[in-house]
């Protein structure tokens, strides 16, 4: 219709302003109307800022249950700051459940390591308790697997049960950037012939649907999302998770970040330690180590907890999350 009013003769005025523009302004009015925020709208000043914050509730972020595994067997927070304190070393040799370096020999021409800050008990996984079959569990990303189990772990610590959840709007956002297992999964089927792939591959192998996994097993109906915005995707995520609920689009959310090494090369090639070692804040410092870690953190409005009878832990100020420009990095890395 746009190209023909234009054609039509006696009409003066172009095609944006006759179809585009009204159609799409009153379109607007009549949502707004209809919300009833038309009112709101025109007492507020004109402006972006006016636009972006009219929905939203001020009030703090209440951070409660936080849960986390590191590397060294810190499981929780306080062996993970007990390791700090005495400093510690948490990065060990490859454990043999992740792979051996005769079956990466062919791959000379790449950086590989053989030591990292790795997990414990990456293999071990209660699949009943999430009504998962073995055949989907072989086939899922160990991220996904443990995201599950530290996800619901800080839920049930912020004295959150299944039944409670089940329905609810609770938002999921998950960090998540490292592709390890499609990357192992790609050479594992380049080396045999496909004889006919998992119906389970599809949602095991894709990082985007960890952010679902949760939320199907404990039947939640909020937003989930996963971000990736490399090494600030856990910083970010939180960002998010608390931007969505001062927006009212959800009443709680579960943010979570995880990172799990499956092969001893990176895509960052060239800038890790010869002995895979950090050595954070040292001058003997030459190159980087690679670390596994994961955490969960439900958020809710204080407000919401207070009037529960609930006690929050910490509480979340307002921060932005933008690009960095041309420096490299995101303002999430730096915060």
């Amino acid at each position: 219709r746009g190209g023909s009013a234009g054609t039509t003769p006696g009409l003066a005025r172009s095609p944006p302003r006759v179809c585009r523009r009204p159609r799409r302004l009153a379109i607007a009015a009549a949502l707004l109307e209809r919300a009833g925020a038309l009112a709101a709208m025109r007492a507020a000043p004109l402006g972006p800022a006016s636009y972006r914050h009219m929905s939203r509730v001020p009030g703090k972020i209440a951070l409660r249950g936080s849960v986390g595994r590191w590397p060294g067997g810190c499981n929780g927070d306080s062996p993970a700051f007990a390791v700090q304190a005495a400093s510690g070393a948490a990065s060990c040799n490859v454990p043999q459940m992740r792979w051996t370096p005769s079956e990466f020999a062919h791959l000379e021409s790449l950086q590989l390591a053989d030591v990292g800050g790795f997990l414990a008990d990456l293999q071990c996984f209660d699949s009943r308790s999430f009504s998962l079959s073995t055949a989907e569990v072989f086939s899922m990303d160990p991220q996904q697997r443990v995201l599950l189990e530290v996800g619901y772990h800080a839920l049930h610590c912020s004295d959150q049960r299944r039944a409670s959840l089940a329905g609810s709007n609770c938002g999921i956002y998950v960090g998540i950037e490292h592709l390890d297992w499609q990357l192992l999964r790609a050479l594992l089927t380049s080396r045999t012939a496909l004889q006919g792939g998992s119906p389970y591959t599809a949602t095991g192998e894709q990082p985007h649907i960890s952010c679902g996994r949760l939320a199907f097993a404990l039947n939640l109906y909020g937003p989930a999302m996963s971000v990736n915005t490399a090494c600030s995707s856990a910083l970010v995520c939180a960002h998010v998770g608390c931007s969505a609920i001062r927006a009212v689009e959800c009443t709680s959310a579960l943010t979570s970040s995880v990172k799990v090494i499956l092969l001893p090369f990176s895509a960052g090639g060239g800038i890790l330690a010869r002995d895979g070692r950090p050595k954070t804040c040292d001058a003997r410092a030459a190159g980087h180590g690679r670390p596994e870690a994961v955490g969960a953190w439900p958020g809710a409005r204080t407000s919401r907890l207070h009037a529960a009878g609930h006690a929050s832990a910490g509480s979340a100020a307002r921060r932005g999350a933008g690009a960095g420009g041309r420096q490299g990095h995101s303002s999430g890395e730096q915060q």
